[in-house]
């Protein structure tokens, strides 16, 4: 089954980029679908070095799990060093 994984970007792939490029590598060999979602604001603190290969959201401040809700593209799995960040996801937000 496909999952979406969202990946943070600050201490979390900056921690340790070419793990998390071999880990991307692999998801995406398996038929994942890989973000990086940042609470950045993208005209203020742009990315110069982004995940190669994968798609990147800023949030610009807003809770990650609303932000990704809002452009239609809800993560399955969230590896956030921050996850108080991320507030409500799909889990919580549907009933079961």
């Amino acid at each position: 089954m496909t999952k979406i994984i969202a990946l943070d970007y600050d201490d979390t792939y900056t921690a340790d980029p070419e793990l998390w490029d071999l880990f991307i590598a692999a998801a995406v060999k398996n038929r994942h679908l890989v973000v990086c979602v940042t609470f950045r604001y993208q005209d203020r603190q742009p990315i110069d070095a982004p995940p190669p290969g994968i798609e990147l959201f800023y949030t610009g401040g807003q809770p990650k799990g609303a932000y990704m809700a809002a452009q239609g593209l809800m993560p399955d799995i969230w590896i956030d060093d921050m996850p108080d960040l991320i507030g409500p996801t799909r889990r919580l937000l549907e009933p079961i």
